[in-house]
């Protein structure tokens, strides 16, 4: 029987153990933050991504979601998040990954139960993110840890 393990990391943290951590054969989902997106390099992510492939390791990425809303209401609040997203999608194409997990980011307390405006500004955040998702042939996976409602409960 075969055991597979995966592991949720910030890329920093693999980017100083990323042997240990494909010699121990551990599948990563690599979160990457805003910071993390600020000062990557594309070198670096290229090594990491081909050493990670040379282990034949499954990887998934955590996208940012720390003062994201991609309902929000505040056009350029959407702005920045669909760049954020849009930056992890860019990162991600490197690793090939099976999944992009992003933040639906509904906030009740926000929205005052206005399912209808979120969903509606929402749309519009998501329209450009799925379509470059598509073209990079990268599923996005959208995680409602946080988010009481709406939808997919």
């Amino acid at each position: 029987m075969s055991t597979t393990i995966q592991i949720n990391m910030p890329y920093r943290i693999l980017l100083n153990h990323v042997n240990v951590i494909a010699g121990n054969g551990l599948n990563p989902e690599i979160y990457l933050n805003s910071d993390t997106l600020d000062s990557y390099t594309l070198e670096d992510i290229r090594k990491i991504a081909k050493t990670l492939h040379d282990h034949n390791l499954t990887v998934t990425i955590h996208g940012p979601f720390m003062d994201l809303s991609p309902g929000g209401v505040d056009s350029m609040v959407r702005k920045a998040t669909v760049k954020r997203f849009s930056q992890a999608l860019d990162a991600a194409s490197h690793f090939h990954p099976g999944a992009v997990v992003l933040h639906g980011g509904y906030n009740r307390w926000y929205f005052n139960g206005n399912r209808k405006l979120w969903l509606e500004r929402s749309i519009l955040t998501w329209e450009p993110i799925l379509k470059k998702a598509s073209k990079l042939k990268i599923p996005i996976a959208i995680e409602n840890v946080f988010e009481s409602s709406p939808g997919f409960q």
